[in-house]
């Protein structure tokens, strides 16, 4: 059990860090359109920012999935095991 546990408690704290990451990432998002002359740079640097964040987010819902998952297969294993030993 404290395996799994220790599984679990990286899992957790692998989301925490990539929601982190993102937040981090997202504070130099630039919301505006760049349509002016010289706006060249401001747009290939939107278009990394948006390109970055779309691979954060699908490591980080991926990420959360399977931290769900194990957690619900975890606590199953935990009641059932529970369970057995009471003799139902």
């Amino acid at each position: 059990m404290s395996l799994q546990l220790s599984i679990l408690i990286a899992l957790v704290t692998a989301v925490a860090i990539v929601a982190v990451y993102r937040w981090f990432v997202s504070r130099h998002e630039d919301d505006f359109l760049h349509t002016g002359a010289q706006s060249d740079k401001l747009v290939a640097q939107q278009s990394h920012t948006a390109h970055l964040l779309d691979k954060i987010d699908y490591v980080g819902a991926s990420l959360t999935i399977v931290t769900a998952i194990f957690a619900a297969v975890t606590v199953a294993r935990v009641l059932l095991t529970g369970l057995a030993n009471r003799g139902m």
